[in-house]
């Protein structure tokens, strides 16, 4: 570990939050929102290349979300290339029609640790 030591504080974090008065398909930005919670304490920068989607449960695991395809369409407007998503909605990308899609390097998940 080199001359100095690292102290690790271990904390249970738990944010919630109340719903929203905006309406939309379900919730989907709890993984995106634990990223960056974990990136700031870590002082590490996510790659802009890549985007998240899914819920988290308390114990980590990536639940299904709704809306896969309008994601992907965001993801190659904004030239993303890596698109994370739940394992469940792995199915769903066959039922995506955009050409311009089929540059995106789906990646299915079921635990934040993955």
């Amino acid at each position: 570990m080199g001359l100095f030591s690292q102290r690790i504080f271990l904390h249970d974090i738990h944010i919630h939050f109340t719903q929203s008065s905006s309406n939309k398909d379900g919730t989907s930005a709890g993984v995106c929102i634990t990223t960056a919670i974990l990136s700031l304490i870590k002082n590490k920068i996510i790659d802009f290349s890549i985007s998240m989607t899914g819920e988290i449960t308390l114990k980590g695991k990536i639940i299904r979300v709704n809306g896969i395809k309008d994601k992907s369409i965001a993801c190659v407007k904004n030239n993303i290339s890596k698109l994370f998503i739940p394992n469940d909605n792995m199915g769903d990308i066959s039922f995506i029609d955009c050409d311009s899609t089929n540059n995106i390097n789906y990646i299915g998940v079921s635990d934040y640790k993955e």
